[in-house]
């Protein structure tokens, strides 16, 4: 799978570049500092997933998003605002990562780009063909309450 990765912080794409090379199926083909330039990358590197930050100078994650029209890669924001996964989602994106990444989360990303869905909990991790239990990817006391609690009929789970 080839990535694009847009963040006006070179520290940000050094961290998400070295955390990619563990994946043997993942190769970085760009990089771009702002959000003019991530659109730029895009027409020309065609890549099939793009790793966006939201805020950026020029054009923020979002607006780059809105400018690629519907035959676009798959659009993973990594950012450190949470307040935006509503809208990102609401544009498609195919995941929502919240900085530092953690290696769990991203082989959790990884694996839904790259077409592999979580089946039963368990995802495939790229970098050694393991299985893996997806639920660590999930904050400790979230992870307890989804796994050992089943809600009767009629009662909504909180989350």
């Amino acid at each position: 799978m080839n990535v694009l990765l847009a963040d006006d912080e070179e520290l940000a794409r050094t961290r998400l570049r070295k955390l990619l090379a563990g994946y043997g199926d993942v190769i970085v083909v760009g990089e771009a500092g702002d959000g003019e330039e991530a659109i730029q990358q895009v027409a020309e590197l065609r890549p099939d997933a793009v790793f966006l930050d939201i805020k950026m100078p020029g054009a923020d994650g979002l607006e780059v998003v809105r400018s690629l029209g519907s035959r676009r890669p798959k659009i993973v924001f990594c950012t450190a605002f949470d307040e935006y996964a509503v809208e990102a989602f609401e544009l498609h994106a195919v995941d929502y990562l919240l900085k530092p990444v953690t290696r769990a989360r991203l082989a959790v990303c990884i694996d839904t780009c790259g077409g592999y869905p979580l089946r039963n909990g368990m995802c495939r991790r790229a970098d050694r063909g393991q299985q893996r239990d997806g639920r660590d990817a999930l904050p400790r006391p979230l992870r307890r309450q989804v796994s050992g609690h089943r809600p009767e009929r009629g009662r909504v789970l909180q989350l």
